[in-house]
């Protein structure tokens, strides 16, 4: 990892169905986690204008969590783990910036 570069780990671990759940709730909309086969995700976001590498990139992350693969280059640690939660963060930063 580039030195400029700082990876960050959050406080708690969530599943899609809750990240979905919360931040509907803070968007004040109800939406629902659905799974789609892959194939039809990556058509989807294609057809919609997303480049094939980040659609790749997109998909990779989510199945290498499926596949029990260690994605992050550093074990979380005091000094770069921070204690806010998603919850904590979809309530105090992403509702505020996308509902202003």
């Amino acid at each position: 990892m580039p030195a400029d570069i700082h990876q960050v780990a959050s406080g708690g671990f969530y599943i899609f169905q809750k990240v979905t759940e919360l931040l509907g709730r803070k968007l004040r909309k109800d939406v629902t986690y659905r799974s789609v086969p892959l194939d039809d995700a990556r058509s989807s976001m294609i057809a919609n204008g997303i480049s094939a590498s980040f659609t790749e990139a997109l998909i990779e992350t989510p199945a290498s969590f499926n596949r029990q693969e260690r994605w992050a280059l550093d074990t979380p640690t005091s000094e770069n783990t921070t204690r806010t939660t998603f919850k904590q963060w979809a309530a105090e930063s992403f509702a505020a910036s996308i509902l202003a």
